[in-house]
């Protein structure tokens, strides 16, 4: 009985027991990092890790599935509470033959006759549109080429001359093969 109480004042404690952490692909990078220090500070505590768009890490906290969740640009929720991470610049991914990608910044007038491939809009309305905001500021009408439901992906496609993205600057960690990025006017931060 008294190693039981040991175990479940352990486990009050945060020192033991089960941790669900939910994730965007995006986040991968943040994630990993913070999971290293946490594993080394409470070794007994198991990580289950589950990945997934903005709206289904939203949804695995509100169903109470995960303890907690790392997302990027979130709509507010009533039973959820947000916090800030962590900020991060956004980048332009395009092609190595584009016609932009001769300098170290891109304007979004440069992207107009180019589509994008980004993630779905279902997958977190307020996401694709902040990563879409700097050609609706200058006046560009957005257009989607393809909509790719991972990092990786989106940036094999770009490298290969299939479109441009916007994208967090985590991303370039997500495929060996990095095309063009550039920092971008408007791109939030």
């Amino acid at each position: 009985m008294a190693a039981d109480l040991d175990e479940a004042g352990r486990v009050g404690r945060g020192e033991a027991g089960r941790l669900d952490v939910a994730f965007i692909t995006s986040a991968t990078a943040i994630v990993s990092e913070r999971l290293r220090e946490f594993s080394r500070r409470r070794p007994d505590v198991q990580v289950k890790l589950h990945d997934g768009f903005t709206v289904d890490v939203l949804a695995v906290l509100e169903r109470g599935t995960a303890d907690v969740g790392i997302v990027r640009d979130a709509e507010e929720q009533d039973d959820i509470d947000l916090s800030l991470l962590t900020t991060e610049r956004f980048v332009t991914v395009i092609p190595t033959e584009h016609p932009a990608a001769r300098g170290d910044h891109v304007e979004a007038t440069a992207l107009a006759a180019d589509p994008l491939i980004p993630f779905p809009r279902s997958a977190g309305a307020q996401a694709f549109d902040v990563n879409t905001q700097p050609l609706r500021n200058a006046g560009i009408d957005v257009q989607v080429a393809q909509e790719c439901s991972n990092w990786h992906t989106i940036i094999m496609f770009v490298a290969a001359g299939l479109r441009v993205t916007m994208a967090p600057t985590a991303s370039r960690r997500c495929s060996p093969q990095v095309p063009n990025v550039s920092n971008s006017t408007g791109l939030p931060q």
